[in-house]
């Protein structure tokens, strides 16, 4: 979780998923380092299942749609007002990836209307929110990228020092925002309402960022 976070507005700024540059400044080592997790992940299949999803489920629809709201843009208001969260943008970036950048982007994601396709004929899914999680997660190369990480956790000075910043005491109150932020957990509430599964909601929500800013960037290219 505390990784994923870091990371974040890394994967966020997949957009053209294929053959994507993380962008760099300075030195881009942490960009260059990133940049094989990035590729490890096989972004087009990603693009046809979430596409599937969105012609075909309600659900996942409501789900894009909840991204959008009120409560996710004053709690995102409130981290990028904290000041771990600032200082966690400020590392990266002096360390060579552009997270200032990403982070814009992701917000310039949620603030557009949902990406509208057409209803499918034939749906060859799991079918609601928790069937794409599950789905998605039988694509990820969780054995390579666990490999990778071990690899570079030893030989990459640059990921080194990155885990043991992200891991740092200092993120702790941002990493559990949510479940104290008063914004978020009125969203919780209403992803209750709609008989919707808080909990893979709350436990899935940064790999949801990721895939809004996806539907925004890739489908409507």
């Amino acid at each position: 979780m505390k990784l994923a976070f870091a990371v974040l507005a890394v994967l966020a700024a997949v957009g053209q998923m294929n053959a994507y540059v993380l962008p760099s400044v300075g030195s881009g080592d942490v960009a260059k380092v990133l940049q094989e997790f990035v590729s490890y992940v096989p972004l087009d299949e990603m693009a046809e299942l979430t596409k599937t999803y969105l012609a075909c489920d309600k659900d996942f629809q409501r789900v894009m749609r909840l991204l959008q709201s009120e409560d996710l843009k004053e709690y995102l208001a409130d981290v990028e007002g904290s000041k771990e969260f600032k200082k966690l943008l400020n590392y990266l970036q002096e360390n060579g990836l552009d997270a200032h950048l990403l982070w814009s982007e992701l917000k310039e994601s949620l603030a557009k209307e949902p990406v509208q396709l057409p209803n499918a004929t034939e749906c060859k899914v799991t079918f609601s929110f928790n069937g794409f999680v599950n789905d998605l997660n039988r694509l990820i190369p969780k054995y390579e990228l666990a490999n990778l990480f071990e690899y570079d956790a030893v030989m990459s000075e640059v990921f080194k020092n990155l885990v043991n910043e992200v891991l740092s005491t200092e993120y702790t109150d941002l990493f559990t925002s949510t479940f104290t932020n008063s914004h978020f957990q009125d969203l919780l509430h209403y992803v209750e309402k709609l008989n919707l599964d808080s909990r893979e909601f709350h436990a899935n929500f940064l790999p949801l960022l990721v895939v809004k800013f996806y539907v925004q960037s890739y489908l409507s290219a």
